[in-house]
């Protein structure tokens, strides 16, 4: 048998070069230590790149590095392009730390190519978009055609009036779907997000006074209380996360509904988003489906509360939450209300012992 250890440096390098990911690693000080043939052909250009500030101008790569060593923990970046060969590459890079006699002196980076896995989703989602966009032209002129009969007496006999109003209904709820698909086509090839930091409670009072202006007719009472004032968040996209989240509570709450908004830091890691109703509840049965596209709890539900919805907007609302590195839930009871429970990460790159 062969005695590996007496030739480890060999090993080790027949290893690194023997992998098809690009591997790095870096001192403390993020100067280039070593690196596999794979990553030079990529993201060397010269010789004299010696320091990861100047191999790459993403920062957000350099940071994962930075937060690797200064926490011994691990970091990953979900997509990082770069143009090689007159074509852009996608990669999915893990930084892990390097540990010797329980110190961290450096970190490694493992660059895996999911270039051919992003073409083939973005094909997906370019052809929803556009067979959505499509889509949408004809049911907008068989809505303004139906609309200019309706609006005239003369054009139609008053026993088909019923059937005319049924034809503008379902194209409305036809646009609604293929725009819900269009939105979430779009969520989903979305893998950069425009963070900032946003002032949560502001952010619910244009949510609150759109929603109110929305449900009139009803008496609704939405209140918050923060004990986190400011989130970082995409803020078109979150605001669209809570405009579907309250919008549900509004839409199967009774006259009278109350909704809560709250908020507190968990274990200095996260930050969990309560929204809360005093609605019908969810059974058990159909609790863990909710998020599921088209999935909608039962028709009953639906024609009691009037509802017209897509069956996608909880959907759209997993999506932008996992776009954040977050997860959403729900905790309901029948005839208890419902409680949805939004967890963002304070540091999103920080690899959770799930991944």
């Amino acid at each position: 048998m062969t005695n590996l250890s007496s030739n480890s440096i060999d090993l080790n390098t027949t290893l690194l070069e023997s992998t098809h990911d690009a591997i790095l690693a870096v001192d403390k000080l993020l100067n280039l230590n070593l690196s596999n043939t794979q990553f030079n052909k990529k993201f060397i250009k010269g010789v004299e790149h010696k320091h990861i500030e100047e191999i790459f101008e993403d920062q957000e790569v350099i940071t994962a590095f930075k937060d690797c060593i200064k926490t011994s923990e691990s970091r990953k970046v979900q997509e990082h392009s770069i143009f090689h060969k007159n074509r852009t590459h996608y990669y999915e890079i893990v930084v892990s730390p390097i540990i010797r006699n329980e110190q961290c002196i450096g970190a490694m980076g493992v660059f895996k190519n999911i270039t051919e896995a992003k073409l083939t989703e973005q094909m997906r989602v370019d052809f929803v978009a556009n067979v959505s966009h499509e889509i949408r032209t004809p049911l907008t002129s068989i809505k303004g055609f139906a609309q200019v009969l309706d609006s005239n007496d003369k054009f139609i006999a008053p026993e088909a009036k019923h059937y005319l109003d049924k034809i503008i209904t379902n194209t409305e709820r036809l646009h609604a779907l293929f725009s819900d698909l269009l939105n979430l086509s779009v969520i989903e090839s979305r893998h950069r997000l425009l963070k900032k930091e946003v002032n949560l409670k502001f952010m619910l009072e244009s949510v609150k006074a759109m929603l109110l202006q929305n449900y009139a007719d009803k008496n609704m009472n939405i209140s918050y209380d923060l004990s986190v004032e400011f989130v970082r968040v995409d803020p078109k996209l979150f605001e669209q996360a809570l405009i579907n989240l309250i919008e549900n509570a509004c839409k199967y709450s009774g006259n009278d509904a109350n909704i809560k908004i709250s908020n507190f830091i968990d274990n200095e890691e996260s930050v969990i988003i309560t929204i809360s109703d005093d609605g019908p509840g969810i059974s058990k049965e159909h609790l863990g489906r909710i998020f599921e596209r088209f999935y909608q709890v039962d028709s009953s539900r639906n024609k009691k509360h009037d509802s017209t919805g897509t069956g996608l907007g909880l959907s759209i609302v997993k999506h932008i939450i996992a776009k954040h590195k977050g997860v959403i839930w729900a905790e309901s009871e029948p005839d208890q209300g419902t409680i949805f429970f939004i967890k963002l990460p304070i540091n999103p790159n920080k690899i959770d012992q799930n991944d």
